[in-house]
C-alpha cells in the first residue's frame, strides 16, 4: 500500500500484517522508497512508543526515530523490517 508522507510502516501496518496473517506487506512510499515487512507477533503499542520516543529525542527526526524504532524491534521480536 502507499505512505504519501513517506514514512515507514506504522505500527497498524505490523499489527494487522500479524492479526491478518498477510505475508510479506510493502509500502511504497512517495519519495520513492520501498519497505517489505512481516510480523509474526503483534507489537504492543507501549513498547513501539518507548522506542520511537527514545529516537525522536536523539534525532528529532520523526522519519529517523520510526526507522531505529523498527530497527531495534527487530533485534528481538519476530519482525522483519527492510527498505529495498
Amino acid at each position: 500500500h502507499s505512505h504519501p508522507n513517506s514514512f515507514p510502516p506504522s505500527l497498524e501496518d505490523f499489527n494487522a500484517n500479524y492479526m491478518n496473517e498477510n505475508g510479506l506487506g510493502i509500502v511504497c512510499c512517495h519519495d520513492g522508497k520501498v519497505f517489505c515487512y512481516l510480523a509474526t507477533e503483534q507489537i504492543a503499542r507501549e513498547t513501539y512508543n518507548f522506542y520511537e520516543k527514545l529516537y525522536y529525542s536523539q534525532f528529532k527526526d520523526e522519519y529517523q526515530a520510526q526507522e531505529k524504532a523498527w530497527m531495534k524491534l527487530k533485534e528481538f521480536s519476530k519482525i522483519e523490517f527492510e527498505e529495498v
